[in-house]
């Protein structure tokens, strides 16, 4: 079932699926097979796959943590779950083991228990926390931009009621602290990226 060639290049593998989770087991469904590679190894074998003309879903060296290729194989529908990541492996086959122990014949229920043993709900919450607080920083340069841009131009303040910006601490000069231009760019690199700025991990 697993080809002998990505068996060579690999560390271990297992039948994972719902063929493998409930019973009495589907037989209109692709069969699902978990593959741990190496990095070298993992590059080895999508070579080897898509030489042998495997269909590809995903890109690999994206932020995912797998790729698969499906092949129909005797008749078979084959889907072959590649990962390099030990930790992701062994968490896909605690999930698999706690749908296969529970038998949820629902689709919807064996994604939730995935869902819950690997962190995905987790790390989706985090994702959309990090989101905010670096919209809201960048909008914040945006506007200090824009107010420090209005000063060195000699643009009366709205906030201070068109009394002129030349008032002491009515807003920051352009020279204060970073250079606002750099500054924002930086900040919106830290939103798209999620990087570290000044030696703060946001």
């Amino acid at each position: 079932m697993l080809p002998d060639y990505i068996e060579d290049l690999c560390e271990k593998w297992a039948l994972v699926g719902s063929r493998v989770t409930c019973v009495p087991p589907p037989t209109d469904t692709d069969q699902d097979i978990l593959v741990l590679f190496t990095p070298t190894k993992m590059e080895d074998a999508i070579e080897e796959l898509r030489a042998n003309r495997w269909k590809q879903d995903g890109d690999y060296g994206s932020l995912s943590e797998f790729v698969s290729f499906k092949s129909m194989e005797s008749g078979t529908l084959i889907n072959l779950i590649l990962t390099d990541e030990p930790e992701w492996f062994d968490l896909f086959l605690e999930a698999t083991e706690l749908c296969r122990s529970e038998n949820y014949l629902k689709k919807e229920d064996r994604i939730k228990c995935f869902n819950k043993v690997m962190g995905r709900e987790e790390k989706k919450a985090k994702a959309t926390a990090k989101h905010s607080k670096y919209q809201a920083m960048y909008q914040n340069l945006v506007a200090f931009n824009a107010a420090t841009a209005a000063q060195d131009q000699g643009l009366s303040s709205p906030s201070a009621g068109g009394t002129g910006l030349s008032q002491a601490g009515s807003w920051p000069s352009s020279n204060h602290i970073y250079s606002n231009s750099f500054y924002s760019s930086t900040i919106l690199s830290a939103y798209l990226t999620g990087v570290s700025i000044q030696g703060n991990s946001w």
